[in-house]
């Protein structure tokens, strides 16, 4: 299981570069710099949000924003 985990791991590090450079005939880099933070972002705020939660009660969070 952990070979696995590792190789799919690498295969998905190794993409990116292959992905970056097809993209850039198209791109900006800038561009796709943006663009990958955003993704991250989105993909991180649902983690982020439910600790901060998690932390306090609901209607203390809607309040902090």
């Amino acid at each position: 299981m952990l070979i696995t985990a590792l190789f799919l791991l690498s295969l998905l590090w190794g993409s990116t570069f292959y992905f970056t450079k097809l993209l850039l005939l198209d791109f900006l880099p800038v561009s796709l710099v943006f663009y990958r933070c955003l993704f991250g972002m989105m993909a991180l705020l649902p983690f982020f949000v439910m600790e901060k939660i998690k932390k306090k009660t609901f209607k203390e969070f809607l309040l902090s924003y």
